[in-house]
């Protein structure tokens, strides 16, 4: 109840004195917004799959977040296809080394303790 009552004054205090912050902080869209910043600086390592995905949900919310502005970015019906067959076999691939990791119990990168590595490799 203390730490509840310490973090409502925080927000009524940033509310107060600090509007832009707490703009940013209560944006309805920020869902959209932030991931194309996050992927655009992954695409080195993860490719442009991520990117591209997270630019077209942005673009299905576009009117909504900027009504009557069109949207910055034209695609191409041929580079949208083949952007969701691409997509649809990462996601495939995604999910088999999920499954892969959860099966053998892997730790982060595929890490295995020394107690269980001839387990997992045997």
């Amino acid at each position: 109840m203390r730490l509840a009552m310490i973090h409502k004054y925080y927000e009524l205090r940033v509310m107060k004195y600090n509007h832009l912050y707490f703009a940013s902080q209560v944006y309805p869209h920020t869902k959209y917004i932030i991931p194309p910043i996050l992927s655009a600086s992954r695409t080195w390592y993860e490719g442009m799959h991520r990117l591209r995905q997270v630019l077209l949900d942005l673009q299905d919310a576009w009117e909504e977040i900027a009504p009557g502005t069109p949207f910055p970015i034209e695609w191409d019906a041929n580079e949208i296809a083949k952007h969701w067959e691409a997509y649809h076999r990462l996601k495939l691939y995604e999910e088999r080394v999920k499954q892969v990791v959860e099966r053998l119990q892997l730790e982060g990168d595929g890490w295995v303790t020394n107690e269980r590595y001839e387990k997992v490799t045997g």
